[in-house]
């Protein structure tokens, strides 16, 4: 442009007799193609850059679409393991126990005590689990809750026992009864049932007392019995599952279980579930 614009100025200046116009004027043209030039410039480097950001957006939204996959396989996964997990807890917390109690008055009815009796209360027992069990598939309320409060279902866990096992059951309220939410009355339900499991088959106790508290800001269910005891540290699968699952079923409400036991002195369980702004 610089050259050009010298060149027709030149031939101007020599042929015209208006030098400032023949001067001006190429001087004009030049800086009018030279901006023409720059513009062009920068819109060619505007583009280029628009170009870059379309494939950078193209390419992120390719990679969110493929993370989008990705998380929606990870949630089916965890789906499906809480899914097990929750089958696991409740058939080892009602199915699990059920036969071993029809275990337990099987072999009572074979050392020939009153075998009618024992008859009756393995059917009993058998139909209650056979209710859980379908529970159990449709995630359902348990049948001890369907009809009856958190404490009335304690009770009658209780009254089992001692039937079944000549275990004297005490059970106590502390403070003023509320209602929980479902998922908090089976949660305390299902501690409770693998908490007298445990006793049934293992502790050989006389007694056992569980109370229930109302607190503002929590519920806890305290079982104690007066048996052998074990040490905590010490034990092994199958019977830590049941601790497991009562901590775990626990944990996703934010609660939380506390196990102190020696042996010889009997074993104490303590399930807390924090209810924010008292129970409702």
């Amino acid at each position: 442009v610089v050259i050009t614009a010298v060149a027709v100025a030149a031939s101007l200046w020599h042929g015209s007799t208006n030098t400032v116009a023949s001067f001006l004027g190429p001087i004009f043209g030049a800086t009018a193609a030279a901006g023409m030039a720059v513009i062009y410039q920068q819109l060619l480097r505007d583009t280029q850059q628009r170009q870059r950001l379309l494939d950078e957006l193209t390419r992120s939204h390719d990679e969110l679409l493929s993370a989008q996959d990705e998380l929606a396989a990870l949630q089916r996964e965890a789906g499906a393991v809480a899914e097990r997990a929750r089958l696991a807890r409740d058939i080892h917390d009602t199915l699990a126990q059920g036969f071993s109690s029809i275990v337990l008055l099987a072999r009572a009815g074979q050392r020939g005590d009153d075998q009618q009796a024992i008859l009756a209360q393995i059917a009993e027992t058998a139909q209650d689990n056979l209710g859980e069990a379908r529970r159990v598939v449709g995630a359902l309320t348990p049948s001890a809750l369907e009809e009856a409060s958190l404490e009335s279902a304690l009770g009658r866990q209780l009254a089992q026992l001692q039937q079944h096992t000549g275990i004297v059951g005490v059970l106590r309220v502390d403070g003023d009864p509320a209602p929980l939410p479902m998922d908090f009355d089976v949660a305390l339900l299902r501690v409770a049932q693998s908490a007298l499991a445990n006793v049934r088959l293992h502790s050989r106790a006389a007694q056992v007392r569980v109370t229930l508290s109302y607190d503002q800001d929590e519920v806890r269910l305290d079982v104690v019995d007066d048996g052998v005891g074990f040490d905590p540290g010490s034990v092994t699968d199958p019977a830590s599952f049941g601790l497991r699952s009562m901590r775990d079923r626990l944990r996703t409400l934010g609660g939380s279980l506390v196990v102190e036991s020696t042996p010889g002195d009997g074993t104490a369980l303590a399930a807390t579930l924090p209810v924010v702004g008292g129970p409702a």
